[in-house]
This record gives structure tokens, sequence and C-alpha cells, in this order.
């Protein structure tokens, strides 16, 4: 009889052992699927200047963050927190850092259980402990810094987002509960199939009017845009690549077209020195840029 009550109690156990690794396995993929799910550019506000996407986080971390030259570039305007989090996270499937005037701004798609390593890292990561505080239906997180400043980070509905400008998180949250269908309009022009690929940089481009040295006075007007360059780490150099339409005849303004984006990464990253190469194919006319 005792032995019955044994085998009853072992079975009852068991059961409820696996009933919990179901619940936790069916709670992780419902996560999973969630996060895959989820477009951090839905939740980019108004008006970024430049966006970085990284899509690889690997890549990044083994090839982009110890090259001493990229590192000091991306700094220039990028919070070091923001890459230190994003070499402690390179499982993560993409970051994405939005850059406005007054700061920038960092989301991060991922699963619960992640979002509790994140803050677990940055509980360790700043001196003092952060102040929790409610802003409308959202609980965000503030880490006292140095200079007055305090970095607040939150969690919603899979997306980890932080930022040391505490308007751009307001904002951003107050999107993020919209819940919006697309992206705002500024970023409408954005190519979509770079925005989930490799490592991107997005920059924001003034309409620009190419004189061309024929009888008609030809005018090739390229009206404002964002600028695509994707970003690759080979051989100690970054290479950065654009590609435009190629149209016969023209090549002259293809290479005052590969000035205007040399300049405009200069501009961006004037601690780079860079060259660029031009090429085609007959569809399109590709842009390489190498700096170091």
């Amino acid at each position: 009889m005792n032995l019955a009550k044994k085998d009853i109690a072992t079975f009852i156990l068991l059961t409820l052992a696996m009933i919990v690794c179901v619940r936790y396995f069916y709670r992780d993929m419902a996560d999973e699927r969630r996060v895959a799910a989820i477009d951090p550019y839905l939740s980019l506000i108004a008006t970024p200047t430049a966006i970085l996407s990284i899509s690889n986080p690997p890549m990044f971390k083994e090839y982009m963050l110890p090259a001493r030259s990229m590192r000091q570039a991306i700094e220039a305007y990028t919070s070091p927190i923001f890459l230190s989090m994003i070499g402690q996270n390179p499982h993560l499937p993409t970051f994405l850092i939005g850059y406005y005037p007054k700061g920038d701004i960092l989301y991060a798609p991922m699963d619960s259980h992640s979002a509790r390593q994140a803050f677990k890292w940055l509980d360790s990561a700043f001196a003092f402990s952060p102040r929790q505080q409610q802003e409308g239906t959202v609980s965000v997180r503030y880490y006292p810094d140095t200079g007055s400043r305090f970095l607040g980070c939150y969690y919603h509905e899979g997306l980890f987002v932080a930022s040391y400008d505490r308007d751009l998180l307001l904002k951003t949250i107050k999107r993020q509960i919209e819940k919006p269908a697309t992206v705002i309009p500024e970023l409408a022009t954005l190519p979509t199939k770079s925005k989930r690929a490799g490592i991107n940089l997005f920059a924001c481009s003034d309409s620009l009017d190419l004189h061309v040295a024929t009888t008609d006075s030809t005018v090739w007007r390229l009206p404002a845009q964002w600028l695509t360059l994707n970003l690759l780490y080979d051989k100690g150099q970054l290479r950065c690549y654009n590609e435009q339409p190629y149209e016969e005849g023209i090549d002259s303004l293809y290479l005052s077209l590969s000035d205007t984006i040399e300049n405009k990464l200069r501009q961006l990253f004037p601690e780079l020195k860079t060259a660029v190469q031009v090429s085609h194919d007959e569809s399109a006319a590709y842009f390489l840029i190498r700096a170091y």
C-alpha cells in the first residue's frame, strides 16, 4: 500500500513537472514569435538625421567594435553604453539606433528573458541603482550617469528602448502605445531590402542637382532621400557600398554622385580617411568607399 502511494505521488509530481515544462516551452515559443514579428522601424519618431541598422550583431561585435578607428568614428555619435550593450548581446536578432539633433536612441527587439538579463547587466554597469518611474502605462528605469545625465530604459511588448534624452523616450512610448501600422512618412523611402540585412547606415540626404556639361545643359535632379550605405569590415578597412540605377551614356554623373556620397560619409565620420571606386553593369551603378 505504501508503495502504491509512493508511485501515485511520483506520478503526480512528474505530471506537474511536465505541465510546467510544456508551459514554459510554449511561453518561450510565443515570446520568440512576438519578437520575430516586431518591426523596430515602426517605433522610430520624427525626424532622425541618420539610422544605424545592425542586423548582424556578431559581425559588428567581432570586427567593427574592436577596430579602433571604426569605434572612435561611431562613438562620436553613439552613446558608448549602446555599443557595450550590443557587444554583450550578439545573440539578439537586430539593433536599431536613431540619431537626432538632441541625442540618440536604441531599439532592440528581445524576449522577456533577454530583457531581464539586459536590465541585470545595466544594474552592474552603473555605480548607482536606477530610479523607477511610471511614464503613462510604461515603467521606465532611469540610471544616473556622469554629467547629471540619466539613461532611461524600458521594455514594452517585446521591444527594449534606451536613451539619455527623456523627450525621445516619451515620444517613443506614445508612438509604441498607439501601435502604428506604418513608419513615419519621412522613412517611407527607406529601401526595404536593406532594412533587415547586414549592417546599414541610412543618412538623410538633401536634394541634389547635378549639372552636366552638354549642349542642352542637362540637369540631373535627385530628390531629398535616404542615402543607404551597406557597411562591411574587411582586412582592417571599413567598406561602404551604395547602389543606384544605371543609365547608359551618363557615366560622368556617377562620378559626380560618387563625390557626393564620399563627402556625405566624411561629414558623418570626419575621423576616417576615404577612397571611392565606381563600377556598373547593365542595371546598376555600384559605389565602393573604403574607409580606414
